[in-house]
């Protein structure tokens, strides 16, 4: 599952721009690109942005089901 850049700030609880800038500062390495030039982020991308910005680990939130 890929996830777009707006997902992942919210993901993270932080900016767009926040990744954005880290890109281009290379804080970051960018993740694959859509033919369109969108980022196509995985998990694994969104657990590497999270440690080099937040300093920590992102916690995946499993949706609960009533069964």
């Amino acid at each position: 599952m890929f996830y777009g850049t707006k997902q992942v700030a919210a993901m993270l609880k932080i900016r767009p721009q926040t990744i954005t800038t880290a890109i281009w500062n290379n804080r970051i390495d960018p993740p694959q690109k859509s033919p369109s030039g969108q980022f196509l982020w995985t998990l694994h991308d969104v657990e590497r942005a999270s440690w080099a910005l937040l300093h920590k680990a992102y916690q995946l939130k499993e949706k609960k089901t009533n069964d």
